[in-house]
C-alpha cells in the first residue's frame, strides 16, 4: 500500500515533484528468489558444510557437477537439481527451509547424521504468496536426531515415502502425520513413541508399507487398520 499524505494540510513541493509519505505495507511480504546455487549455499552453511566428511565448493555456479557438488543428482538436461543424497556425511544441525524450494527436487537422502530440525516449520517464511514448495516425493532422515514434524503439512501434497526411524520423536504418533494423505510409506520405528495407535491411522489410505517397531505403542490394533487395502503384508 502506497499512502499520499499532505503536511500541515498545504501542498509541500521539491523541484516538479510532490513530496509524500510512503507507507509500505508488510503483511504479505515478498521473498526474493534464489538461484539453485545460493539454496545449495543456505543448506551447506545451516548443516556445518565446513566440517562434512565429503564437502562442496560453494563457490562453484555449476550445481550440477559432481566434483564441486558431490550427492547432487540433476535431470537429463543436467540444469536442475532432483536429488541430494548426503548420508553419513556429518551433516549437523538444520535443514534450510530453502531446500524445499528447488522446483525439481523429488527426493533427499540425508540419513545417518546429526541433523536437529528437518526445516519444515519454516518453508512458510521463505515462500512467497503463490509460490509452491518443491514436488518432493521421498524424504530420508533415518538416524538423526529429529523431534518434531512441525510444518510438514506444507509438503503433503507431493510426499509419498517418509522414513523418519532412529530420531528423537516422543509420545503419541504426531498430528501432522494424517495430514499425509499420499504416503505409500512411512517408517517411524525406533523413536519413543507411546500409548495407543491412533484410529485415524485408517485415513492414510495410500500407505503400502508402515513400520513402527521398536516404539511404546501399547493396546489393541485400531480396527481402521482395515481402512487401508493397499497395505503389503
Amino acid at each position: 500500500m502506497i499512502t499520499f499524505r499532505r503536511s500541515n494540510g498545504m501542498a509541500a513541493f521539491l523541484p516538479g515533484l510532490a513530496t509524500c509519505l510512503v507507507l509500505l505495507d508488510t503483511t504479505s511480504p515478498v521473498h526474493a528468489i534464489l538461484s539453485q546455487k545460493e539454496v545449495l549455499s543456505h543448506i551447506y552453511n545451516g548443516l556445518n558444510g565446513e566440517n562434512w566428511d565429503v564437502t562442496w565448493d560453494t563457490s562453484s555456479a555449476d550445481v550440477c557437477s559432481g566434483t564441486a557438488y558431490p550427492g547432487v543428482i540433476c535431470d537429463d538436461s543436467n540444469s536442475n537439481i532432483v536429488e541430494i543424497d548426503l548420508q553419513d556425511n556429518n551433516l549437523i544441525g538444520t535443514i534450510s527451509p530453502h531446500l524445499y524450494t528447488l522446483p525439481y527436487l523429488t527426493k533427499i537422502d540425508f540419513s545417518k547424521n546429526v541433523i536437529t530440525n528437518a526445516g519444515w516449520d519454516k518453508i512458510d517464511l521463505v515462500l512467497n504468496e503463490d509460490e509452491l514448495p518443491s514436488d518432493i516425493e521421498v524424504i530420508d532422515l533415518t538416524n538423526n536426531k529429529i523431534n518434531s514434524l512441525e510444518g510438514i503439512t506444507n509438503i503433503a501434497d507431493t510426499l509419498t515415502a517418509l522414513h523418519l526411524s532412529y530420531n528423537n520423536i516422543k509420545g503419541p504418533l504426531p498430528e501432522e502425520i494424517f495430514s499425509l494423505t499420499h504416503l505409500q510409506l512411512l517408517a517411524i520405528s525406533e523413536n519413543g513413541l507411546t500409548g495407543k495407535l491412533d484410529t485415524r491411522i485408517g485415513t492414510l489410505t495410500n500407505l503400502r508399507e508402515f513400520y513402527c517397531y521398536g516404539n511404546e505403542i501399547t493396546g489393541h490394533i485400531p480396527s481402521e487398520i482395515g481402512d487401508l487395502t493397499k497395505m503389503q503384508v
